[in-house]
């Protein structure tokens, strides 16, 4: 159980109690402290971080919700469920995206096709 008495947003990751994955997939993306971790989040940025995937990234999220419900973090202002929508809405948009692409590339090879038999 971690001890949130003297957490600030200073607060290196390994004192948040992650597992040692996750732990490990932070500090790679160079996340140090609660408040690296706070900015990306806020961004919505974390998912787009090397080896970090949705187990890691509820890991994540819970445990920044567990932090905002301790209340002891007092400079922690997290509306962490909007962040988690936006994320997802983020993730469906990429995906859209990229059939889209696939889409115009196929309607491409359809249009030189027509043009090649036309002539």
């Amino acid at each position: 159980m971690v001890n949130y008495g003297k957490m600030d947003t200073n607060t290196p990751i390994e004192n948040l109690g992650f597992s040692t994955a996750t732990q490990n997939a932070l500090l790679q993306g160079d996340i140090k402290t609660l408040e690296d971790l706070l900015l990306v989040v806020r961004k919505g940025n974390l998912m787009k971080y090397r080896n970090i995937g949705k187990k890691k990234y509820d890991e994540v999220m819970d445990k920044l919700y567990e932090i905002q419900d301790s209340g002891y973090c007092k400079n922690l202002t997290l509306h962490a469920r909007y962040e988690k929508q936006l994320a997802d809405i983020n993730e469906q948009i990429a995906i859209y995206e990229h059939a889209i692409q696939l889409l115009k590339a196929q309607r491409n090879v359809c249009q030189e096709l027509l043009n090649r038999h036309a002539k």
